[in-house]
């Protein structure tokens, strides 16, 4: 195999895009605690075939988001081998283990970087720390990794410290955007208040109130700010009454994303992301 510079590999689709990672990354932003700004989230979850005894919401443990379709490596595996793999699994990290303990994360650019595509990867893994999640951790903490790490792909191990699997990015973000509804027809709220003012009950209350349902809702509150914006995803495309409502209760109605307005607006928006990548 010849040897790559990082310059082809990144024309090469090699590397992801910047602006998709990008991407990537403020999304998982917005599900952790990071730099200082609180966020949670709140969904109805539906999953196909399963009926949930329970009224609590479905607890998401890292486990359960584990790509199979992703082998780890072995220290003795070349360069080469490595780089071939995160092309085929479109990843930029790849979990290097032996047997079944976890000896390190091996990144592309380091890879490119050795320019020896028969130099194995045993001396690429002197990492001071190998940044992991356990099988019962929730998926907070496994976007959270995502996103403090910048990794594509974590390892997951259990309370033995046994290797279990990696998660990939894509596949835990395609699971939370369908345990989200995100996918789901409907309309999309962003109201504003004080965080003394917020009220959950007094909210859903509101929603029902006009014969909808609270899909899902997430709340941010920025660093060194007493504001707060709250988004929800509501079953309905027509919420003027719901609208209505809101404002007869003085909220901050900060935007709104109604049916097909908000699937249009949405594919502008990917289309200037297309646009931008293009330039």
């Amino acid at each position: 195999m010849r040897s790559i510079s990082r310059a082809q590999a990144s024309t090469s689709g090699l590397f992801p895009p910047r602006a998709l990672r990008r991407v990537a990354s403020l999304l998982m932003l917005t599900l952790s605690r990071v730099g200082g700004s609180s966020i949670t989230l709140a969904w109805n979850v539906r999953r196909k075939g399963t009926e949930h005894a329970t009224s609590g919401p479905f607890i998401m443990h890292a486990s359960d988001l584990i790509s199979q379709e992703i082998p780890p490596l072995r220290p003795d595996d070349t360069v080469g081998r490595a780089l071939e793999w995160m092309e085929e699994f479109k990843v930029a990290h790849l979990p290097v283990v032996q047997g079944r303990t976890l000896l390190g994360i091996v990144k592309d650019a380091d890879l490119v970087d050795r320019n020896d595509p028969r130099a194995t990867l045993k001396g690429l893994l002197d990492q001071p720390e190998v940044p992991f999640v356990r099988g019962g951790q929730h998926i907070y903490d496994v976007m959270k990794l995502f996103s403090e790490r910048g990794l594509t792909v974590v390892p997951v191990l259990d309370e033995m410290g046994v290797y279990l699997g990696a998660i990939s990015e894509h596949n835990a973000l395609r699971i939370l955007a369908d345990t989200a509804n995100i996918s789901e027809p409907g309309s999309v709220v962003v109201l504003e208040m004080a965080e003394n003012d917020y009220s959950l009950q007094e909210i859903a209350r509101i929603v029902e109130g006009n014969d909808a349902k609270v899909l899902s809702m997430f709340s941010r509150t920025a660093p060194g700010s007493t504001l707060m914006e709250v988004t929800l995803k509501i079953n309905r495309e027509d919420i003027s009454g719901i609208l209505q409502t809101f404002e007869r209760y003085e909220y901050v109605v900060k935007s709104t994303y109604q049916g097909s307005n908000y699937h249009e607006d949405l594919r502008g928006r990917f289309e200037e992301l297309l646009r931008y990548i293009n330039m």
